[in-house]
């Protein structure tokens, strides 16, 4: 993890340079001036973490929001047989840096693939890798690859190039296995057999459509009977697309 006052290795490391964070709440996208500077970017796994810094009351709402679309999320992957990672997603631990205390994400596996719900948006903006704060966005690579941004080890850039609904970016690799199968020289066919076969992994990153923002589904002490249960659809309608983006129906 590159540490404070290494912006300018950020560009050297990764190609790109840190944008704008703003956040989305109530219908209004609003720059946010106060970034964490410390940590932005993390060398070893590809990945950028452009956040508020913390504390701040936005970890506290992105957590118990998290824990509403988890609850849910439990029935509907025991439905559809995709593995919910009860153990990931939630960066609370004490060593963890600052900048990462407001990483909050459900994750999930299927068909050796982990796809991730992540309530903040990346995107690139003229070069530079900038964030929404509170608008959803979803992952998918192969478990074997570990990270978003890297494939059999080596970088990429997945993020899309805009933070529009609906924007995403697909990169699909194909990596060639060879295997060699050699003989005992006590055999008549004292060869070797070659064998060949193709591994396609594809990395996606989707900005889904039709859904609401992430602080719209806080909800309140103060919610009326029906506010709360508008909110639980609208909760269902998040879980129900990142099902769809799991089994591959989102491009």
């Amino acid at each position: 993890m590159l540490g404070k006052n290494s912006i300018e290795d950020i560009k050297k490391y990764s190609g790109v340079n840190i944008g704008k964070l703003k956040i989305y709440e109530n219908g209004i996208l609003n720059q946010y001036n106060n970034v964490d500077g410390n940590e932005y970017y993390d060398n070893s796994s590809n990945n950028f973490h452009i956040v508020p810094k913390a504390p701040n009351d936005y970890i506290k709402k992105i957590e118990n929001i998290r824990h509403l679309i988890f609850d849910k999320m439990i029935e509907k992957c025991e439905e559809n047989k995709i593995t919910l990672l009860t153990n990931k997603g939630l960066m609370n631990r004490k060593n963890i840096r600052e900048s990462l205390k407001i990483e909050k994400w459900i994750e999930a596996e299927k068909d050796d693939y982990r796809s991730l719900l992540c309530f903040e948006r990346l995107y690139i903006d003229n070069g530079d890798v900038s964030c929404v704060l509170g608008k959803f966005q979803f992952f998918k690579h192969p478990t074997e690859d570990n990270f978003i941004n890297k494939i059999d080890g080596k970088k990429i850039l997945c993020y899309p190039n805009s933070g529009d609904d609906g924007a995403g970016k697909t990169i699909e690799i194909t990596i060639s296995e060879i295997q060699i199968n050699y003989y005992h020289s006590n055999r008549s066919d004292n060869q070797c057999k070659f064998s060949e076969t193709c591994n396609v992994k594809i990395h996606t990153i989707f900005n889904p459509k039709d859904l609401p923002g992430v602080f719209e589904l806080e909800i309140k002490s103060d919610d009326t009977a029906e506010v709360k249960e508008e909110k639980q659809k609208k909760i269902n309608a998040v879980c129900e697309a990142f099902i769809n983006f799991i089994n591959g129906d989102t491009p």
